[in-house]
């Protein structure tokens, strides 16, 4: 996954409907880094043997790293450097392997003027297949 700058959209360029996507891919040392950055070392995420008895039959990816790649598309995409991150709902729907393709989406939903505040549907799901694995709302502040 790369990114360039930071898109520069200030609370008056953004409308309703406006959306942006990307595509990454998280591997299974993204994974191995998580665990060390946030303590979760539950087997589901590292230990074949063991992941292979449960319901998903393999190593699965923690929800919560595949949901981080909101921050980037907040921080980067929509709307990008301008943007404070304020809250984040989050559903997990499916299971994401590692080097899963995922597309990561936002659409704005909502505007508020009075705080210059937008509201971010917000999708993770296969790229390929288009199973979606996190949905949720975020809620985004812009500073300009």
């Amino acid at each position: 996954m790369k990114t360039g700058a930071a898109k520069e959209l200030s609370y008056q360029d953004i409308k309703i409907g406006d959306e942006a996507s990307f595509d990454a891919v998280l591997t299974e040392d993204d994974v191995k880094t998580f665990m060390r950055l946030c303590g979760d070392i539950n087997p589901l995420h590292s230990d074949d043997t063991y992941a292979a008895r449960t319901k998903f039959g393999g190593t699965i990816m923690h929800g919560m790293l595949v949901s981080s790649l909101f921050s980037t598309l907040v921080g980067v995409y929509l709307p990008g450097k301008y943007g404070l991150y304020v809250s984040q709902e989050l559903q997990f729907k499916n299971a994401v392997r590692p080097n899963a393709g995922l597309r990561v989406r936002g659409q704005v939903i909502r505007t508020m003027d009075a705080l210059k505040l937008i509201t971010i549907d917000t999708t993770i799901t296969d790229r390929n297949s288009g199973v979606v694995y996190v949905a949720g709302k975020a809620q985004v502040q812009l500073l300009q």
